[in-house]
């Protein structure tokens, strides 16, 4: 008999698991184009092959019969990687497909956004989209009244609410605060509006009363915006013609003006500086100005008699070194030092109950009713009164101020006509009224783009119809905008004037400038270096003959040179021409700006450095030399807010990390979030700080107790609920005899009248619900006899007999526990639907 040896079948062990001989251990791709597949051969070792990922995907299981050659090296090293990938995500089974037909390839499980708000998912190959569900957002509560707007993320799709920030001040003495809060405030010196607490977009914002040396009362209100290394200045001139003026580095600039950082709109009635990188608009109206930013930048970050931008009026009246007062104690504190202070002019008073404004109520009439929504009237409607009964000549500031709300809410009205002549504006010749207008007016050389801004509406004076504005320098209305002459201003067509050595009309056929020569008399003058020819009318004629001029001609001289930056124009006599030199300042240069000895030079060194002019001079230059050093960073913060250094800037910010809430008593304590405060002399109080939608708001709850009266309660049964808010007690019983004169009748026979008593009165009574017995449980007492006596009474028949009756008399009451018979619940009936 043979015997017949066979050997087992081997196997592939991998990560404690078991491969047959021919089967794929695990098939993958790098996510860069390239595939890797291992399998087990027939000696039972595990082979690995790579190549470039074909476009159609590969079956999962391959058949080895053509072994690549691989270097030894490399495909160890491709083999402990993609075996450690195996035990992973690859089952001994099945392999899973990459997406490689999208740019750049994803992997197997990969997510990411698509267009229209999706995300695609690749699984096994195929790709799948789902769109993004957004979380359910509330609007909060604005405390300045406004309406919350809608903050989209980064990607477009999801929003949230947050409650922009407005700061009005109007009349030379009303603000309004960035969260609502009204005060009055009046010193004509420069305080600050808007600070930021930690320097994040080194914008500050401030105002000032420019009285000048004269002793009148009128003091032109200005505000200075100081963002990046621009200082804009908005002012009104003084004097017959006033109008609206706007400088920018000290330069004069007119509307219609930007640049990379700033643009600045508006009318002859309205100016607007708008800075889109940080979404903040700033409206200048001579007699009122209002401060728009947004809360997501700012929240929490600013300070000054605008307040802080938190949604929150509590901390609004806060003083520079965070102690929060009342406003007219806070207000003068934020003066910016070195600027004098004038002492306000204060009109005679008129007494209130006497007044009467009735130009006030334009506010709340239907002229402004499409506004109320959105901005409220109240603090205006209280300003103007004041105005209006304290004898002022700003009655119309309020309306203005309010009419200027309203249109940066996106809402405009003609509401001059409603104040029978009180608040009329009158235009200057050639141009009409327009209550809401663009907010740049075109012009014959208009090239500035508005970059959205044209969706509001601003009041001013605008060329009528058929007409256009020439330029913002010449304020002309012309019907053609072709002709301009020597001096920029427009030429009406067929108009003839002399130019230089030329003689120059406006062509009415193709509306240009058409010059010609002006003729030169017979002269003969000798053409000679420094000695020139002879002059007529203003013009250098020509050679002829030789004949010398004794004197200079100062056409034939150099112009004057350009100087650069930071350097200025000196000028020389010569022999017959001036010499001309740039000489230095003695200042600083950076960014196409000038910076004098001592001047603060922003971002010259980056955000972490504080830069100033020195006194040192650049021997090369000749300019002086930018000193910088290291930014110092504050780290106070307000109550409620601590410092966090994470974020990307130099410094870093204050976050609001718990609620501020202010007592009656002025006294102030902080809440953590999801936590409640109770005041320990107020129990009925509760205060829980709460994060919604990103901000924290404080909800004040407040418990009503049922009324209590000592007198009513039985001697030592008074007592305090749980919370220590609500007083009960036990009532005193009203349960007493009663006496009332009647007769006894029985069978007929009655008594002569005689006291009969009885009980009367109230006693307690409960239903309370028992939570062992799941029901209502009830107590019930009732005023009943306590001692009583029998007495006799003689009564009288209708025969005339009398017969003796046995009556109960009664001594005494008081309340006795009685049985209560349970009430029936009736059942809620089930609502079809």
């Amino acid at each position: 008999m043979s015997t017949v040896s066979t050997t087992p079948p081997c196997e592939c062990v991998v990560s404690g698991t078991a491969y047959s001989s021919g089967v794929v251990v695990y098939n993958v791709t790098d996510g860069l184009g390239w595939c890797y597949v291992a399998f087990c051969n027939e000696s039972c070792e595990v082979e690995t092959h790579s190549s470039p990922c074909p476009t159609t995907p590969e079956p999962s299981r391959a058949t080895p019969s053509t072994t690549p050659v691989f270097d030894t090296t490399t495909e160890a090293s491709l083999s402990s990687t993609t075996l450690s990938i195996s035990t992973s995500s690859i089952s001994p089974s099945t392999a899973l497909l990459d997406c490689n037909d999208v740019s750049p390839p994803k992997q197997n499980g990969e997510s990411w956004l698509v267009g229209n708000c999706s995300t695609a998912t690749c699984s096994n190959g195929k790709i799948s989209t789902t769109p993004i569900i957004c979380p359910s957002v509330q609007a909060p509560i604005c405390t300045n009244g406004h309406k919350p707007v809608q903050v989209y993320d980064a990607d477009g799709c999801c929003f949230h609410y947050e409650c922009e920030c407005v700061c009005s001040v109007w009349g030379g003495s009303h603000f309004l605060t960035l969260d609502g809060k009204s005060y009055s405030f009046n010193e004509t010196c420069s305080h600050y509006l808007v600070k930021e607490i930690i320097s994040r977009y080194n914008l500050t914002i401030s105002t000032s009363r420019d009285c000048g040396a004269s002793e009148t009362t009128l003091c032109p209100l200005a505000i200075s915006i100081s963002y990046q290394s621009y200082v804009v200045v908005l002012s009104q001139s003084v004097g017959t013609d006033v109008h609206l003026m706007a400088f920018i580095n000290q330069k004069r600039v007119y509307l219609g003006y930007s640049n990379s950082a700033l643009r600045l709109l508006g009318t002859d009635m309205a100016m607007g500086v708008v800075i889109p990188e940080i979404n903040a608009t700033v409206v200048y109206r001579g007699s009122s100005f209002s401060i728009d930013l947004p809360h997501a930048l700012f929240g929490g970050n600013t300070e000054g008699l605008c307040g802080t931008c938190d949604n929150s009026q509590v901390n609004d009246c806060r003083a520079p070194d965070g102690q929060v007062e009342s406003c007219s104690d806070s207000a003068h504190q934020w003066s910016v030092p070195g600027e004098p202070c004038i002492p306000p002019f204060s009109p005679n008073t008129v007494n209130p109950p006497q007044c009467e404004a009735v130009l006030c109520e334009v506010l709340t009439s239907s002229v402004f009713s499409a506004c109320h929504a959105l901005v409220p009237p109240g603090p205006f409607v209280a300003a103007c009164q004041r105005d209006v009964c304290s004898g002022g000549n700003g009655s119309c500031s309020s309306l203005e101020a309010y009419a200027t709300e309203c249109a940066m809410a996106g809402v405009c009205m003609d509401w001059r006509g409603a104040t029978g002549g009180q608040c009329e504006h009158e235009c200057p010749s050639g141009k009409e009224y327009r209550a809401c207008g663009p907010s740049v007016e075109p012009t014959c050389s208009d090239r500035l783009q508005d970059g959205g801004a044209s969706s509001l509406s601003w009041e001013g004076c605008f060329c009528p119809p058929g007409s256009t504005l020439f330029n913002r320098v010449h304020d002309t209305c012309v019907t053609s905008c072709y002709c301009v002459g020597p001096d920029g201003g427009p030429k009406q067509p067929g108009e003839s004037w002399t130019s230089g050595c030329s003689s120059c009309r406006c062509d009415q056929d193709s509306m240009s400038v058409q010059c010609t020569p002006l003729p030169c008399p017979e002269v003969r003058t000798l053409q000679r270096a420094g000695s020139p020819a002879r002059r007529h009318g203003g013009c250098v004629c020509g050679p002829a003959a030789p004949r010398l001029s004794a004197k200079c001609n100062l056409d034939l001289c150099a112009p004057p040179i350009t100087c650069p930056l930071g350097f200025s124009l000196r000028a020389s006599n010569g022999t017959c021409c001036q010499n001309y030199q740039c000489v230095p300042k003695g200042v600083c240069v950076h960014d196409q700006a000038e910076f004098t000895p001592g001047a603060s030079v922003q971002t010259a060194g980056g955000l972490c450095q504080d830069c100033v002019c020195s006194l040192q001079t650049d021997p090369l230059t000749q300019l002086h030399v930018i000193a910088c050093s290291p930014v110092l960073c504050n780290s106070s913060c307000a109550e409620g807010f601590e410092y966090d250094a994470s974020g990307a800037d130099c410094c870093g910010e204050c976050v609001q990390k718990s609620c501020v809430i202010t007592l009656e008593d002025q006294s102030t304590h902080t809440v953590e979030v999801n936590h409640t405060y109770v005041p320990p002399h107020d129990q009925c109080a509760q205060f829980r700080c709460e994060r919604i939608n990103g901000q924290l708001v404080t909800k004040e709850t407040r418990t009503s107790c049922p009324p209590f009266d000592p007198a009513d309660c039985e001697p030592g049964t008074e007592s305090t609920d749980a919370a220590g808010c609500c007083r009960s007690c036990r009532l005193r019983s009203d349960c007493r005899v009663s006496s009332q004169q009647s007769s006894v009748e029985v069978d007929g026979c009655a008594s002569a009248p005689l006291n009969l008593t009885s009980c009367e009165g109230g006693c307690r009574s409960s239903s309370r619900y028992s939570a062992a017995a799941n029901a209502m449980t009830y107590q019930c007492e009732c005023c009943r006899e306590d001692a009583t006596s029998r007495r006799q009474v003689e009564l009288t028949c209708a025969d005339g007999s009398k017969v003796q009756h046995t009556y109960i008399h009664v001594e005494s009451c008081r309340c006795s526990r009685q049985d209560c018979a349970g009430g029936t619940t009736r059942a809620q009936r089930r609502r079809r639907r």
